[in-house]
């Protein structure tokens, strides 16, 4: 996901990431986003117990969290918010 935000072509509206991923967190991609776009708003989605304190957060460039499961309903409200 960060190979094209890296090589300049498209600029990003939104990211929308998962605490857990396959090689990485959420918190070491949305670094490595922010570092390719820094004005890309990024959603962190965690569950449980998954919750980065604030600092790390906002040093993460991670303008929003919402807990799993989340409602369509919840997705699209957190989405209005950060999007003109």
């Amino acid at each position: 996901m960060a190979a094209p935000l890296a090589d300049g072509h498209e600029k990003k509206k939104l990211a929308i990431l998962s605490m857990r991923l396959r090689h990485t967190t959420g918190i070491d991609l949305a670094r490595m986003l922010r570092r390719a776009q820094p004005d890309l708003p990024i959603i962190l989605c965690v569950s449980g117990s998954e919750h980065p304190d604030q600092f790390i957060r906002k040093q993460a460039g991670i303008v929003a969290v919402i807990q799993k499961p989340f409602s369509h309903a919840e997705l699209t409200q957190t989405v209005k918010k950060l999007l003109p």
